[in-house]
C-alpha cells in the first residue's frame, strides 16, 4: 500500500505541476528561449506526461505487485532524468553561470527520498539517470550546439554526481528504516534492537519483548536477500526456514535451541523468536582460546549428544553439525551449558525421494564441506543420524586439536578428504594427553561407514563416559574459567 501511494502521490504531482505550467510556454518573452532550442519542449514533454500518466493509473491497480510497481518507477526514474537533461542541453551554453545547477541532479535526489527501492537496485536507476546528463550534453552537441569550455563541465556536472552518490546514501537509510519500522510493527510483542550476525540462512537481532521485556534472539530473513535469486531459490529459502522453525519447536532438550514464536510478516520475511543466548559457539571458542582439555571436551560433547539424542528419537537429522552450530553459554547460574543450534538443513528420516527431502538439495550437497559425513558428500539420499555422529566427530577433533580434521585448499578437495582419507592419530596431533578411550570414541565417529560409528548418539554418550580422564572439569574450573574469559554482562 506504501508504495502504491508514493507513486500515485510523486506521478499526480507531476501531471499537475507540469499541466498549470504549460501555459506559461506559449507567452511571448519565452519564445525566444524555444526558438534557440534543437527540440521543441512539447517534443519532450508529451511523451513524458503520457508515460506518467501510463504509472500513475498502474499505482491505481490493486493487482499490480509493489515491487513491480517500484521497479517499474526506476525505469520512470531514468525516463524522466533524459526528459530534464534534453531539457538542459538542448540551449547553447552562453551563459554558464545562469544554468550552474542541474534539473537531473534535483531530481535524482527527490526521487530516490520519495520512491525509496532496494539498495542495489537504487544505486543502478541513480547511475543510469546521471548519466543522462552528459548524455544530452552529447546529443546537444552532435546537433550542432558548441561544445562548452573545460572550465564549465566542472560546475555543469558536480551536482549530478553529488546527487547520485547522496541519493544512493538516502536511499539505502530510508529503505533500512522503513524495512525495521516494518519489521518492528508486524513482529508482534517483539522490538529489534541490534543485529547480531548474518549468515547462508538468515540474521540474527537481539530483540525485547515489549511487555515483559524479555530479551530473545529473532531469525530472519531480510527481504533483499529474498528479492535475489530466481523464484526457485526465494521459495527454497522460505520453505526451509520454516522447517527450521517447525523442527525446532518439536525439541525439548535442555541443549537445543528454544523457540517462543514465528510468524511472517507483510513483506514475506519469515521470523523466528528464540532464546539469547550469553556466550560463544565453538568455532570462537576455540579461535580464542586453543584447544580445550579432554575433559571440557567430553563435558560439552555429552551435552550436545543430549540434543541429538532427542532430534534423532523424533526421526530429525540436524545435517551440519559444525562448531558454530554448537554454542556455549551461560544459563542463570550455570555456566557451560551447551546449546545445539541452526536446524535450517534438518530433514525427516525416511522421506527420501518426497518433495520436502529435496529442500536442500537442488544442485549442491548440503552441510559444511569441513564437517561432512562421506555418504553425505557422495550425495546419498539415504542419510540418517550416524552422519551427525559423523560431524560431531569432526567437532570433537577441532576442539580437541584445535585444527580441522582435514588440510584442504577449496570445497572439494574437503569433500574428497571426507570420501577417501583415513584420519591422522588424534594422539599425534594433539598437544596434551588424552586417553586412548577418548581417542577411539572419536576415531569410530569418524569410520567411513556409519555401520562402524556408534549407532546412535546414546550409544556415543555412552562411551564418553566411560573415558577415564586424569581431571575432571568440575564447577569451580568451569567458574574460574568463565569468570575470566567471559565476564558476565551487566543486565540492561
Amino acid at each position: 500500500r506504501s508504495a502504491h501511494r508514493r507513486v500515485f502521490g510523486l506521478t499526480l504531482f507531476i501531471l499537475v505541476t507540469t499541466g498549470l505550467t504549460m501555459p506559461v510556454w506559449f507567452t511571448p518573452h519565452i519564445q525566444p528561449i524555444i526558438d534557440q532550442m534543437l527540440i521543441h519542449p512539447l517534443a519532450m514533454v508529451i511523451p513524458l506526461l503520457v508515460i506518467t500518466l501510463g504509472l500513475f493509473l498502474l499505482s491505481r491497480m490493486k493487482s499490480i505487485s509493489a515491487q513491480r510497481l517500484l521497479d517499474l518507477a526506476l525505469v520512470f526514474e531514468v525516463v524522466w532524468a533524459l526528459g530534464a537533461g534534453l531539457g538542459r542541453h538542448m540551449l547553447p551554453w552562453t551563459d554558464a553561470h545562469t544554468r550552474d545547477w542541474s534539473e537531473v541532479a534535483v531530481w535524482i535526489v527527490v526521487f530516490s527520498v520519495i520512491i525509496p527501492n532496494t539498495p542495489w537496485k537504487t544505486t543502478v536507476a541513480a547511475i543510469i539517470s546521471g548519466l543522462m546528463d552528459p548524455l544530452c550534453l552529447a546529443l546537444g552537441v552532435a546537433g550542432g550546439l558548441p561544445m562548452p569550455s573545460p572550465e564549465v563541465l566542472g560546475p555543469m556536472f558536480g551536482p549530478t554526481l553529488f546527487a547520485v552518490i547522496l541519493s544512493i546514501v538516502l536511499s539505502r537509510f530510508i529503505f533500512r528504516m522503513g524495512r525495521d519500522i516494518q519489521r518492528a510493527r508486524e513482529m508482534g510483542s517483539y522490538r529489534l534492537v541490534q543485529r547480531l550476525g548474518k549468515g547462508g540462512m538468515g540474521e540474527v537481532w537481539r530483540a525485547e519483548h515489549r511487555m515483559l521485556a524479555r530479551p530473545a534472539a529473532i531469525k530472519l530473513i531480510p527481504e533483499d536477500q529474498l528479492t535475489t535469486g530466481t523464484a526457485s531459490e526465494v521459495r527454497t529459502a522460505l520453505r526451509r526456514f520454516e522447517r527450521e522453525a517447525q523442527a525446532t519447536a518439536q525439541l525439548q532438550s535442555e541443549h537445543t535451541i528454544h523457540l517462543y514464536d514465528y510468524g511472517t510478516t507483510g513483506d514475506g520475511t519469515c521470523y523466528y523468536v528464540m532464546e539469547l543466548l550469553d556466550g560463544l559457539d565453538l568455532e570462537q571458542l576455540v579461535e580464542e582460546h586453543g584447544a580445550l582439555p579432554p575433559e571440557r571436551v567430553v563435558h560439552l560433547l555429552l551435552q550436545a549428544c543430549e540434543s541429538l539424542q532427542e532430534a534423532h528419537a523424533a526421526g530429525l537429522i540436524h545435517r551440519d553439525i559444525k562448531p558454530a552450530n554448537i554454542y556455549v553459554c551461560r544459563k542463570g547460574p550455570r555456566q557451560d551449558v551447551v546449546k545445539v543450534l541452526d536446524f535450517g538443513l534438518v530433514r525427516h528420516a525416511g522421506m527420501e525421494g518426497t518433495d520436502e527431502s529435496r529442500l536442500t538439495m537442488e544442485g549442491r550437497i548440503t552441510g559444511t564441506p569441513a564437517f561432512i559425513a562421506p555418504e553425505a558428500a557422495l550425495g546419498e539420499a539415504e542419510l540418517d543420524g550416524r552422519a551427525d555422529l559423523y560431524a560431531l566427530g569432526c567437532v570433537a577433533w577441532w576442539m580437541l586439536t584445535g585444527k580441522l580434521l582435514f588440510t584442504a585448499d577449496s570445497p572439494m578437495k574437503h569433500l574428497l578428504s571426507h570420501i577417501n582419507e583415513e584420519p591422522p592419530s588424534l594422539a599425534s596431533r594433539c598437544e596434551l594427553e588424552i586417553a586412548p578411550e577418548l581417542e577411539a570414541c572419536v576415531t569410530a565417529c569418524l569410520a567411513k561407514s556409519p555401520d562402524d560409528r556408534p549407532q546412535t548418539a546414546g550409544e556415543l554418550a555412552d562411551r564418553l563416559r566411560a573415558v577415564p580422564l586424569q581431571n575432571d572439569w568440575t564447577p569451580n574450573r568451569i567458574q574460574r574459567w568463565w569468570t575470566s574469559y567471559v565476564p558476565e554482562k551487566p543486565h540492561e
